[in-house]
């Protein structure tokens, strides 16, 4: 009701229409351009549009200085400005929605997918979203040196989607990966079959050094034991010859 008596009644009043629409001014400058060259002949349509850019210029200052008393000039621009600029007889027409949101959603998978890739680049880099498209232009001319875009796709830890959208040759740089994700399993298992033998000739070798060292102790428990015998016999001989003195001095 609002944007129809913009264009319906060609008065400066139509200001007091919106100032019950919770409606940003920015989505009101949208929805009054798109339906303008539908209702307004070419020569009210450039009148018009004076209006619009003088508006637009407002909703530029309220962004850069954050002081929104401007919405108010803005938004008398953009209606009574619009609304005395009809010079012929109105025509009725039926009103669309701003083609600018059908875009926006056209294109939320790209903006989803680039934020997500100058996300990740940004957190190995350490530098901001903005700075991170500079380093996707110099990855899409690394294209060529399939290894090395490999390499940079998987430090950067990209999806296949990722890979696809950033690369025009995408599958070759796949394929490069998964065989080097081959590789790496190979060498993988490689190093554990050889930490496997190492460990396996390492509790050997600890056998074999107990086992040499049971046997010593045996060895030295049998020397041990012959001395023990032979310090008896001593013992026993020096026992016998004191009893053959003792005997004779006795005699």
């Amino acid at each position: 009701q609002a944007l129809s008596s913009v264009f319906r009644l060609q008065s400066a009043d139509v200001r007091k229409e919106f100032w019950n629409v919770d409606q940003e001014p920015r989505e009101t400058l949208l929805w009054i351009a798109e339906n303008m060259p539908l209702v307004y002949t070419p020569e009210d349509t450039a009148r018009a549009y004076y209006y619009l850019s003088r508006a637009d210029v407002f909703l530029g200052r309220v962004m850069r200085r954050q002081y929104y008393k401007l919405w108010g000039y803005a938004t008398d621009l953009m209606t009574s400005g619009v609304s005395v600029s009809r010079t012929e007889k109105y025509r009725f027409q039926r009103f669309r929605s701003p083609s600018y949101f059908a875009a926006l959603a056209r294109s939320r998978k790209d903006r989803d997918m680039k934020k997500s890739i100058h996300t990740k680049i940004a957190e190995k880099c350490h530098c901001s979203s903005k700075e991170a498209e500079e380093y996707v232009i110099m990855m899409k001319i690394l294209e060529k040196k399939t290894e090395r875009a490999a390499q940079l796709s998987r430090f950067f830890q990209f999806d296949e989607d990722e890979i696809l959208y950033i690369f025009k040759k995408g599958g070759k740089i796949l394929e490069a990966l998964k065989t080097a994700e081959k590789e790496e399993i190979e060498m993988r298992a490689k190093m554990r079959k050889d930490n496997s033998r190492l460990k396996d000739t390492d509790s050997r070798l600890k056998d074999t050094d107990s086992g040499k060292k049971d046997n010593s102790r045996l060895k030295d428990t049998d020397f041990e034991k012959k001395d023990n015998s032979r310090l008896k016999d001593t013992d026993s001989g020096k026992k016998g010859s004191d009893l053959k003195q003792k005997t004779l001095a006795d005699f």
